[in-house]
């Protein structure tokens, strides 16, 4: 049985899971307006994935891991998830990325605890991506047209991996009412950093390289959509970039810790300005963005 690190640790699980499912779960069916993105029982099935990922990301990062910081790194990873607003936004509406994603996580759990050898748990997730590609019908892949040039590619690749993009501006937002936020809030991008040192430096070689190779193979594919920035197949990667946020955040409470009682005061501090920008996102999000839609629904007609 999976031991969390803190004390009451299963409980701040479950309160991160009670708290992914109320912001999923309430007013589904009213924000968004439900005429624009369906109502409380067509959506219900992408916020309990949303809520269900939470839970996978914790499993698949306690095994990716090695003990005693895998069981950190899995709370972090989860609490991100929870909190991450592109997470949140796609689970309150009709969303075939969020199933995807669901589908997606689930069987990487499965490969990582069934599947011993690296190469095998690499071929594995390239068969059980094209799985989870069928719930996932409005796919780029499946709706071939015309593919990007090479420059377009990388235009698209560059623009997905910047900060701009990832933190402070999601053009990708439907209607645009939400791209005054990034994917994620701007205050993870200190957490994200220490992600990207410890996962060059700090995290063993297998994880580093199964995490590594997955997150570059679905921003590849996320690129390559000639629909930027309509289209949402970003959204695979950002559970697997949640991990980095909380191998950076796992790496910070260490130091922290170490530090006593001064570290514990940065801490709250920094989980204070944490909560203050989520709270801004919740209001953006559920007062001026459902107002923008509100006034716009008569103009614009999208079908996603």
């Amino acid at each position: 049985m999976v031991m969390l690190p803190m004390k009451f640790g299963k409980s701040k699980l479950f309160l991160l899971t009670f708290f992914a499912f109320g912001i999923r779960i309430w007013k589904l069916g009213e924000v968004p307006l439900s005429n624009v993105d369906g109502p409380f029982f067509a959506r219900i099935s992408s916020a309990l994935a949303g809520v269900a990922i939470v839970l996978l990301i914790y499993s698949i990062a306690v095994k990716l891991f090695k003990k005693p910081i895998n069981e950190k790194i899995a709370l972090w990873s989860a609490f991100w998830v929870a909190a991450t607003p592109l997470l949140i936004v796609e689970s309150r509406i009709v969303s075939e990325p969020m199933r995807a994603t669901f589908m997606l996580l689930g069987l990487f759990a499965v490969t990582i605890y069934f599947v011993k050898s690296l190469k095998h748990q690499l071929l594995a997730l390239l068969l059980f991506f094209g799985i989870s590609l069928i719930s996932y019908p409005s796919a780029w892949i499946f709706h071939i047209e015309k593919m990007p040039t090479f420059s377009q590619f990388l235009t698209q690749f560059f623009k997905l991996a910047s900060f701009e993009f990832l933190f402070f501006n999601n053009d990708s937002f439907w209607w645009g009412g939400m791209r005054a936020m990034g994917v994620m809030l701007p205050i993870m991008v200190i957490p994200f950093l220490v992600g990207v040192y410890g996962f060059i430096f700090w995290i063993d070689a297998r994880a580093r390289n199964l995490l590594g190779v997955t997150i570059i193979f679905l921003s590849i594919f996320a690129a390559l959509s000639p629909l930027l920035p309509e289209s949402r197949e970003i959204l695979l990667v950002v559970p697997f970039l949640c991990m980095v946020l909380g191998i950076g955040s796992a790496f910070i409470q260490r130091r922290l810790v170490s530090l006593g009682k001064i570290g514990l005061a940065i801490g709250v501090i920094s989980l204070f300005f944490v909560l203050y920008q989520w709270l801004i996102f919740w209001r953006l999000y559920t007062v001026h963005h459902a107002a923008r839609i509100s006034s716009e629904i008569d103009y614009v007609k999208v079908d996603y």
